[in-house]
């Protein structure tokens, strides 16, 4: 339930970083930055399936955060925006699904898709491949990123990675190297 902030050299700006159990968010497992204003969005994975918006200080902006059980996620895990639209794209675990939703919070889910089919089991990080739109995802419990194209089709480029317990994921678009 605490936000914490490093720098590309490991090093925790102890200044930053913040709570977000605070504003009800006492189960966040993925996060997304948000470059058109410096914001942090976040699923809560508890009964309430909520994403929450929080600013750098830590303030929750509750006229943005959005439900997305009434889509049918009721296990929101990773979260990634496209930066086409500013449109979310976030992982249900459960269902196995990726639901699509506007800035808004609008469900968008007529174009999002099952990962199933593709051998995820547990997808709790996502990220966008900003070069050719696809999407990168980390599996819980086979320990494995998957790469699938942006009609969701497995293009078998994926690798083990040999940690325990990846959670979060995201592509760094300096190098497109991959933090998890």
């Amino acid at each position: 339930d605490f936000v914490y902030h490093f720098y590309s050299n490991g090093t925790n700006d102890t200044s930053k970083g913040f709570y977000t159990a605070d504003a009800g968010n006492d189960y966040a497992f993925g996060i997304a930055f948000d470059a058109t204003d410096n914001s942090f969005w976040m699923p809560d994975n508890s009964d309430i399936y909520f994403v929450y918006h929080f600013y750098e200080n830590g303030t929750n902006d509750t006229s943005k955060g959005f439900n997305v059980g009434g889509a049918g996620s009721n296990s929101p895990r990773g979260i990634a925006i496209d930066t086409r639209d500013n449109s979310f794209w976030i992982t249900d675990d459960i269902t196995e699904f990726v639901y699509h939703f506007a800035s808004n919070g609008t469900n968008m889910t007529s174009d999002g898709f099952n990962v199933a089919g593709a051998g995820i089991g547990e997808a709790y990080g996502i990220a966008i491949d900003n070069r050719d739109y696809s999407f990168w995802f980390v599996d819980y419990p086979d320990k494995f990123v998957y790469h699938i194209s942006n009609s969701s089709s497995n293009l078998t480029d994926g690798f083990g990675i040999g940690i325990a317990n990846p959670v979060g994921f995201t592509i760094d678009p300096r190098d497109y190297s991959f933090w998890i």
